[in-house]
Formats: C-alpha cells, sequence, structure tokens
C-alpha cells in the first residue's frame, strides 16, 4: 500500500473521530517528516482539540525532517500568538521540542522511500541529509520573522534559544516558562 493511500486512511480515521487517540495518529504522520504526508494533515491541524494537540507535538521520532519544520513554521505564521491563542504556545513548544529531542544533527530534507524497501545507501540520498548549520540559515528568517509578530509577551524567543539562534526579543517582553499556566482554549 502506497503512503498516500494508507496516510490517507489514517487522516479518514482522524477526521471521523473513532480514533481513541487522533493526537497520537496525528502525530505520527507528521513526525514521518514527508511532505506528501505532512500535505494530508493540513485540514486537519486547526479541528484538534487541545489534548489532542498536546499528544501529537509529544510525538517524536528523533529525526527532524524539514518537512515537519515548515509544517510547524506555516501553522505558527497562520495563528495570532496573543495570550488568548493557547494554540500558539503548543505549537511553538512542538517546534521547540523537535529539535530538544533530536538523535541526530543532521535535517533531513528529502521525501521517504514509499511504497518501496530501500537499501541504507539509497535512503541516506533520499532523505538528503543537510547540515544543520545550512538548515538552520536557512529557516532563521522565518523564525525571527514569527517572534516579531508575535504579540507581546513572547514564547518564540525561547524556541529560537532551542534552536541555538539569539532572541531579537528583549527579556523582559518574554513570556516566563510557566508550567502551572491555564491551558484554557479561549
Amino acid at each position: 500500500m502506497c503512503c498516500a493511500k494508507s496516510s490517507g486512511n489514517v487522516v479518514r480515521l482522524i477526521e471521523s473521530g473513532k480514533l481513541a487517540n487522533k493526537g497520537a495518529a496525528f502525530g505520527a504522520l507528521l513526525h514521518i517528516g514527508d511532505r506528501r504526508v505532512c500535505q494530508l494533515l493540513l485540514s486537519l491541524r486547526d479541528n484538534l482539540d487541545r489534548d489532542a494537540l498536546r499528544e501529537a507535538i509529544w510525538c517524536q521520532s528523533g529525526c527532524v525532517h524539514a518537512a515537519t519544520v515548515d509544517f510547524y513554521l506555516d501553522w505558527l505564521e497562520g495563528l495570532e500568538g496573543d495570550t488568548r491563542d493557547r494554540r500558539f504556545g503548543h505549537v511553538a513548544a512542538g517546534l521547540a521540542l523537535l529539535r530538544k529531542r533530536r538523535r541526530y544533527d543532521d535535517i533531513f530534507t528529502g521525501e521517504r522511500p514509499f511504497p518501496t524497501r530501500v537499501t541504507p545507501t539509497e535512503l541516506l540520498k533520499m532523505l538528503k541529509p543537510m547540515k544543520y548549520t545550512d538548515y538552520l540559515d536557512r529557516i532563521a528568517p522565518r523564525m525571527y520573522a514569527i517572534e516579531r509578530a508575535e504579540p507581546r509577551p513572547r514564547i518564540m524567543p525561547h524556541v529560537l534559544v532551542e534552536w541555538g539562534l539569539r532572541p531579537e526579543t528583549d527579556p523582559s517582553e518574554t513570556s516566563p516558562l510557566d508550567y502551572g499556566v491555564n491551558t484554557q482554549w479561549r
């Protein structure tokens, strides 16, 4: 079964509400790290409830795929980011966790080998690893733009630090990391 078809089946299950943990299913598909699969998730991302979103961002593979990073960045660019927008904080946390929980320094910028098996050499060629510093140069402008667009107090400076970037935000305008904060949706 090809990736798009099997991923599409999981997407339909998420949409149907029949899954016991739709956040884990969403997160698993997102962290496959393939643009084709991420494209299937676009219609679902804003319909995840708080618990499903939190579950999705905790899903990790240990590999950082450009498709997953781009998905998070696109999502953040479409959110308001103010104190009433708790979704922004969760999505930003997902982006930070990608970097924090990585097992490899390279970022994989290619596609996954669907629907066939490939040799390790072929896999590496398909995944197109890129040095972290080169990849960071590519995405840093987007991350800084999100930081500038986020209303104060900002959470993005914490994400930037996790990715090895120096925030532009004055520390007095940065939101403290308070795990006791009310995370109710607006």
